[in-house]
C-alpha cells in the first residue's frame, strides 16, 4: 500500500507540470461558450454565474494533486457537475463546455485512477448524463452528431493521456533506480572501506606482530644462553634476531606497498615456501619435513596471502604447539593449490571456537582464504597434533 501511495505522490508531482497548458484550455473553452451564448448580447447575470462555476472548476483543477485515492472520486463527481452546471447555464454554449471538459476529466481520471475498470465506469458516466443532456436540449435527432464528435476528440486525448501517463510511470521508475544506485554505492563504498580496514589489520598481524613475536623468541633463547655464558651461540643468535629485524622491516614496507596495488605477476611459489620453511629452521630448534612440488607459478596475490597463512601457522606451532616436529605439504591436485601444514604437538579441541580463534588466530586465516575463494580445514586430536589444510583454486 505505501510503494502504491508513494507511485501517486510522485505521479501527482509530475502532474503539477502541466497544469498551466490546462488552465489555459478552461479558460479558452470559457471564452468560447461565452461567445457562442451571448453574441447578440451579454446577459451580466448568467456571465456572472457562468465565471464563478468555471472558476471554481479551474480552482479544483490547479489544486487537483491533493486529492488522493479515495477522494479522487469525490474530485471527479464534483468537476463532473460543475461541467453539467456550467452547460445548463449556457445552453447554446454547451457542447464546447461538455466537449471541451468532460474530455479533460476523462484524461485526467486515466493518469490518477490507474485502473481500466474505474477509468472504463467514469467515462460510462459522464457519457450517459452527456447524451440525456444532449437529448433534453437539442433532442434526439442532433444526437449521433454530438456523440460523433466527442467520440473524435475523446480519442485523440485519452491516446495522448495514455502516452503521458506511460512516461510518469517511466520517469518515476528511472528515478526509483537511479535512487537504489546510490544507495548500492554508498553500500560499496562502506564496505571497500570496511574490507580495506580487515586487510590493514591483516597484513599488521602477519607482518609486525608476527615479526616481534620471532624476535621475542629469539630474545628469550638469547637470555638462555648468556645465562649458560655460550657466547658463540649467544652471538650467532644476535645475528639472527637482526636479520629477522631486517626481514620484518621488509616484509611491513612489502605490505604497505601492497596496499596501494596488488601485482598480478605470476612467481615460483615453491621456492618463497622453501625459502621461508628455511628460515624458520634456522631460529627454531624444531624438526621440519617438507614435500614441496617443483615449479608452481601462481599469481603474486594468491603467494602473498598463503605465505602469510604458512607463517601465521608456523609461528602458532611454535608458541602454542608444544610439538617436536613439523610437516610441511605443497602441491597442486586438480587446479587447486593445496598447502598443509602439520604438527606432533598437544593439539586441542577443535569445537572449542574460543580456543581456535585463541590458539591458532583463525578469523584471519578465514579471511585470507576467503579472499581467495578457497577453504581452510582445520583437523586436531588433543595429544596427536594438529594439521591445517589450504585448498586455493588457480
Amino acid at each position: 500500500m505505501s510503494n502504491r501511495s508513494n507511485t501517486m505522490n510522485k505521479i501527482d508531482d509530475l502532474l503539477t507540470i502541466s497544469r498551466v497548458p490546462i488552465i489555459f484550455w478552461i479558460l479558452l473553452v470559457y471564452v468560447v461558450a461565452l461567445l457562442l451564448q451571448f453574441v447578440n448580447q451579454i446577459k451580466f447575470l448568467e456571465s456572472l454565474f457562468f465565471t464563478s462555476i468555471f472558476s471554481l472548476h479551474a480552482f479544483m483543477h490547479w489544486f487537483s494533486y491533493k486529492f488522493k485515492e479515495k477522494a479522487v472520486w469525490y474530485y471527479l463527481a464534483l468537476q463532473g457537475f460543475l461541467v453539467f452546471t456550467a452547460a445548463i447555464i449556457l445552453p447554446k454554449g454547451a457542447p464546447v463546455v461538455l466537449i471541451g471538459l468532460l474530455t479533460l476529466l476523462i484524461a485526467q481520471s486515466i493518469v490518477k485512477l490507474q485502473s481500466i475498470f474505474k477509468v472504463f465506469l467514469t467515462f460510462i458516466l459522464y457519457y450517459g448524463v452527456y447524451c440525456l443532456f444532449i437529448v433534453r436540449v437539442y433532442g434526439l435527432s442532433e444526437l449521433p452528431l454530438f456523440i460523433l464528435i466527442l467520440f473524435f476528440i475523446l480519442v485523440i486525448v485519452i491516446f495522448y493521456s495514455v502516452i503521458y501517463s506511460r512516461e510518469v510511470k517511466t520517469r518515476i521508475r528511472m528515478e526509483y533506480y537511479l535512487k537504489e544506485l546510490e544507495l548500492a554505492y554508498e553500500r560499496v563504498e562502506e564496505l571497500t572501506l570496511l574490507n580495506e580496514r580487515q586487510r590493514m589489520a591483516r597484513d599488521l598481524h602477519d607482518t609486525l606482530a608476527q615479526g616481534v613475536a620471532g624476535l621475542v623468541m629469539q630474545m628469550e633463547a638469547l637470555d638462555a644462553y648468556l645465562i649458560k655464558n655460550d657466547i658463540e651461540k649467544s652471538r650467532h643468535i644476535v645475528q639472527m634476531s637482526m636479520q629477522q629485524a631486517r626481514n620484518t622491516l621488509k616484509e611491513a614496507r612489502q605490505s604497505i606497498d601492497s596496499l596501494r596495488s596488488y601485482s598480478q605477476e605470476n612467481k615460483d611459489f615453491s621456492q618463497a615456501v622453501l625459502k621461508m620453511i628455511d628460515e624458520f629452521k634456522n631460529f627454531s630448534t624444531l624438526e621440519v619435513s617438507e614435500q614441496v612440488e617443483d615449479k608452481i607459478y601462481i599469481p603474486s596475490i594468491v603467494s602473498t596471502h598463503c605465505l602469510f597463512i604458512l607463517s601465521e601457522c608456523l609461528t602458532n606451532i611454535v608458541k602454542h604447539a608444544n610439538a617436536q616436529t613439523v610437516f610441511v605439504t605443497l602441491m597442486i591436485t586438480d587446479n587447486r593449490l593445496i598447502l598443509k601444514i602439520k604438527d606432533d604437538g598437544i593439539g586441542f579441541n577443535v569445537e572449542r571456537k574460543s580456543q581456535l580463534i585463541k590458539n591458532y588466530g583463525i578469523l584471519g586465516l578465514q579471511e585470507r582464504v576467503r579472499l581467495l575463494n578457497g577453504d581452510l580445514e582445520i583437523k586436531s586430536t588433543i595429544a596427536l597434533g594438529t594439521e591445517v589444510i589450504i585448498r586455493i583454486p588457480i
